[in-house]
């Protein structure tokens, strides 16, 4: 994991190297009027692409650490295996979120702005929630093996709030825009909370493996 958390580093400190990316990617978080001024702000491509591998990195980590915590005695595999495949997992999922919303925006037309929104937010909340992981993953990873758990829970909720996070914002983006509640109401329950109620559950069902 050191070369994990080392390769990090380096991509972050690479992209704020002007000491505000970061700082303005938190600010566009909890502001809509900020967050429409960055969407103007000029940014390159690969540090927009390294932030993203970065939140997909780290989101597979968080996600190896919690199955080798519940779920040990179902995987046979090695690290770098489980590492790989939820790494894949968080790429698929967002990958298929993001694509699947853009699909429909570009269907709609004139009215699909919220949508988009929905896109940026998830987009710019990836990467802010990719620099707030790497304390607790770090945590997580050399802390011992009864105190790990914490940390872990931490960096699940990160990973959970970055959905949560852009649809609370796109909904809002929406009812601004005169979208009727119940198609945001049927969005959010289908796409959004049918996931996370779901992974809650599971996490219910394996309670006493802590």
């Amino acid at each position: 994991m050191f070369p994990i958390f080392i390769l990090v580093l380096f991509v972050i400190a690479w992209v704020n190297r002007d000491g505000m990316v970061v700082k303005n990617l938190f600010k566009s978080l909890v502001s809509r009027r900020y967050f429409k001024q960055e969407e103007r702000r000029d940014v390159s491509a690969w540090k927009n692409f390294g932030m993203l591998m970065t939140f997909f990195v780290l989101g597979g980590l968080t996600l190896q650490l919690f199955f080798e915590r519940f779920f040990a005695t179902w995987i046979t595999w090695p690290s770098v295996i489980v590492f790989s495949l939820a790494m894949l997992l968080v790429v698929g999922v967002f990958g298929v979120k993001y694509l699947f919303t853009l699909s429909v925006a570009s269907f709609i037309g004139a009215k699909a702005q919220p949508l988009v929104d929905y896109n940026n937010y998830l987009a710019r909340t990836s990467k802010a929630v990719a620099v707030a992981m790497v304390l607790p993953l770090c945590f997580s990873a050399y802390f011992p093996s009864d105190l790990n758990i914490y940390p872990i829970y931490v960096s699940l909720s990160l990973l959970i709030l970055v959905p949560v996070l852009s649809s609370v914002q796109a909904a809002l983006s929406a009812m601004q825009n005169g979208v009727p509640f119940f198609y945001i109401f049927f969005y959010l329950c289908t796409f959004e909370v049918l996931p996370v109620a779901l992974l809650a559950k599971l996490i219910v069902l394996n309670a006493d493996r802590i």
